[in-house]
């Protein structure tokens, strides 16, 4: 044989053996046996191995009680110890199988392994349960029956294997198609996303709106599709193309197209996403089929022709949609949401000083940082109208020490101009401002219908009036309040609004006493407090403090349970009420379900940024942009991982003053109680060390530390300061002299963690 064509065989030899590498497929089969008492229901996990040419069972596995009770029956009442069990030579009397990914494959052999020694109790986590978690993994491929409509497993695999029939999306129809290949020649896939409306300029703009909009004519969701109004499982021919069958989405809304046989673009599908990225509304087209050629399928997803056909369909529902707007608007159906913010800036002399490492005074920094968040509201994305209003306060301790900078205002360049006249002078009357600034924030909340607000304190100096703290407080309130509500009678009989501080220690040391006024003020409201020694962290926590936390509405995935969309939900309504650590655990169990879901992952991580978990919401926010690559929002998210990175490098250098702090605040306590002040010092020491021993108790967590000795130094400190507790407790009077060996101890332990930074 001529050796040319000899190496030529051989290239195509390990070209077809490489492609075939790359094909090797999995299967899962669901089955049920009606055997037994109560039947069961298992998984079979399959793989195709192209280069032995064979099918590998990689295993059959159900989930069973360890011990079965007398006369082996599996019915038990109440939790027992389980196991998983070979189910290979199990009969098989009904069954499902799916293809899937091998990164899904790997996931659910995962699963199995979680389940080998899980607790097991009937109808809540026995066999069916275990195949439904199974099932779920899946990134949306299966529909999931309600598990509390079936008494047993064969009848619940049953109801899978009929609800995932393509013949039963639309009965009517057993001609369209729903799956794909990606390796045939003929495959193509498409994106294309267009604004329809901007909540911003009028807040009848939203998403239920949009698609009433696009349900109510075939020509806002297909090409050349008529008036007439669309239908769950209707059929329209569409002039020059063909029949199509239209399919109604809800989680998230959405209107799929379905070719029929007789369509040029057999097989093929296109859904229209109805989505909101800030204050906008967009409608996200998908294409995907395997066209009748290659050459159509080239055609359908060119760029230029994608644009042409769908430009159109898109440009007639968002002229619609602008048409119906503006007879809304006219009729005033739609009210504004406005979001009222407050800010009390220090005006007392020491403002008038040089700020930490610039030239620049204070007043004159904190006037460009406000500069600048007054810019960035003003592009504010969140579909909100920003009014804000700026008190200034210095003086003497007089009832209101407060005098206005500018009223509320939503032209923010009448704010801007307002705050550069600023000009300081006088004492600190902290406490007596922040109750005139409260008043008459309730009064404009009173005023334009509103039931919440948000005052932003700034202040460089500890309060020369009335004090903040009560006696015995270290730096925080009473625990589990989350909100202030003002006085009727302070306030000439308003309603009662909730407030929340937001409140910055501008330039002060950590640990002082004026840092600790303030944040006392911000735990006892829900807020937040920060310290800021410069400019341009003053700018990071203004920008911070005016983060408006929107979650997305709905699911990214379609038809799942419905346990899984109310949990979705109740994340969503936490999050608008401002219950950030409740709609934390909320989106925590959504995303251990379904991994796969973007909308779950930007969720996850923005409750994570609101509860001040940096890494995790950095993480979170980069599976959204893996998972939905093209997704509408991607350059904000993006912009926002840079800042939280930033955000998490300067959390951490604040927290090691923390910790420089506790130690001089530990070394003089100590001086102190050894010259007899042990009981004039107790009660904010007992404070102290009852917020303290928590705090170094989660230290590692908050700065994503795993190393062994430095969780070893933070829990050494944490149980020092909690036995010091214990020893005040039990004895007042002599608690200086008994818990000495405890304080020597925690302050050489706080040396090590300080070093260990």
């Amino acid at each position: 044989m001529n050796r040319a064509v000899l190496w030529l065989s051989i290239f195509f030899v390990l070209l077809s053996l490489h492609k075939g590498l790359g094909q090797d497929k999995r299967f899962l089969t669901f089955y049920a046996t009606r055997e037994g008492n109560v039947g069961h229901a298992f998984v079979s996990f399959v793989r195709e191995d192209p280069v032995r040419k064979m099918t590998v069972v990689d295993g059959c596995w159900g989930f069973y009680p360890k011990n079965k009770i007398a006369g082996g029956a599996s019915f038990v009442i109440g939790p027992v110890a389980g196991e998983i069990r070979n189910d290979f030579s199990t009969q098989r009397d009904i069954g499902l199988t799916v293809e899937v990914s091998k990164l899904e494959y790997e996931n659910t052999l995962s699963i199995k392994d979680r389940w080998e020694a899980a607790q097991y109790e009937l109808t809540v986590a026995d066999c069916v349960s275990f195949v439904m978690e199974v099932a779920l993994s899946l990134s949306g491929k299966l529909y999931l029956p309600q598990r509390s409509t079936f008494d047993f497993p064969h009848d619940y695999i049953e109801e899978l294997k009929a609800l995932n029939d393509p013949r039963n999306i639309c009965q009517r129809h057993p001609d369209i198609v729903t799956e794909y290949s990606k390796d045939a020649p003929n495959y193509h896939f498409y994106t294309l996303n267009c604004e329809i409306c901007d909540s911003a300029q009028n807040p009848c703009c939203t998403v239920e709106f949009v698609f009433e909009v696009m349900k109510s004519s075939v020509e806002f969701t297909a090409p050349y599709g008529g008036s007439s109004p669309v239908v769950d499982c209707g059929q329209v021919k569409l002039p020059g193309f063909g029949s199509i069958v239209t399919k109604l989405g809800e989680r998230p809304l959405s209107i799929t197209n379905f070719t029929k046989r007789d369509h040029l673009l057999h097989e093929g599908k296109v859904v229209r996403y109805v989505v909101q990225v800030g204050s906008k509304v967009f409608v996200y087209t998908v294409g995907i089929g395997n066209n009748n050629s290659a050459w159509l399928a080239w055609l359908n997803q060119n760029g230029l022709n994608v644009d042409l056909v769908w430009g159109g369909v898109n440009e007639k529902l968002k002229s619609e949609v602008s048409k119906q707007l503006d007879e809304k608007a006219k009729r005033r159906e739609c009210r504004q949401k406005n979001h009222a913010t407050l800010f009390l800036f220090d005006l007392s002399g020491s403002m008038n000083e040089a700020g930490a490492n610039s030239q620049k005074s204070k007043l004159q920094q904190a006037k460009d940082a406000s500069r600048q968040t007054l810019n960035a509201l003003r592009s504010n994305p969140s579909g909100l109208v920003e009014e804000v209003a700026v008190l200034g306060f210095s003086g003497g301790c007089v009832a209101d020490p407060t005098r206005v900078v500018s009223g509320f205002e939503t032209d923010l360049s009448l704010v801007e101009s307002r705050i550069d006249a600023m000009s300081a002078g006088g004492g600190t009357p902290l406490a007596e401002a922040i109750a005139a600034s409260e008043c008459k924030l309730a009064a404009h909340l009173a005023q334009t219908g509103q039931d919440k607000g948000k005052l932003i304190i700034l202040s460089d100096g500890q309060a020369t009036c009335q004090p903040i703290r009560p006696n015995g407080a270290y730096n925080s309130g009473q625990l589990g309040q989350q909100i202030v509500t003002v006085s009727a009678g302070q306030c000439g009989g308003l309603q009662r609004p909730s407030l929340k501080y937001y409140t910055i220690g501008f330039n002060i040391a950590p640990g002082s006493p004026a840092e600790r006024d303030l944040q006392y003020l911000a735990q006892i409201s829900g807020g937040k407090y920060l310290n800021v020694q410069n400019q341009t962290q003053l700018e990071r926590a203004f920008r911070k403090f005016n983060r408006t936390y929107i979650p997305k509405p709905y699911p990214a995935l379609s038809n799942l349970p419905p346990a899984s969309n109310s949990q979705f939900r109740k994340g969503v309504s936490q999050a608008g009420s401002e219950s950030f650590a409740a709609a934390l655990e909320s989106f925590e169990a959504f995303a251990q379900l379904h991994e796969g879901d973007c909308h779950g992952a930007y969720n996850l991580a923005l409750m994570q940024e609101a509860n001040d978990l940096y890494r995790d919401a950095i993480a979170n926010y980069q599976q959204y942009l893996a998972l939905c690559p093209d997704a509408a929002d991607r350059a904000f998210v993006e912009g926002q991982i840079l800042f939280l990175e930033e955000e998490f490098q300067a959390f951490l250098l604040f927290q090691k003053e923390v910790v420089k702090s506790d130690l001089e605040y530990l070394k003089l306590h100590f001086e102190k109680i050894q010259n007899g002040q042990s009981l004039a010092l107790a009660e904010e020491f007992k404070g102290f060390l009852k917020e303290k021993g928590d705090y170094y108790h989660k230290l590692p967590e908050l700065l994503g530390r795993t190393e062994r000795l430095f969780k070893s130094n933070a829990r050494e400190v944490a149980s020092g300061l909690e036995n010091c507790a214990k020893t005040i407790n039990r004895n007042p009077q002599s608690w200086d002299r008994d818990a000495t060996p405890f304080l020597s101890m925690t302050y050489l332990n706080l040396e090590r963690l300080l070093a260990s930074f």
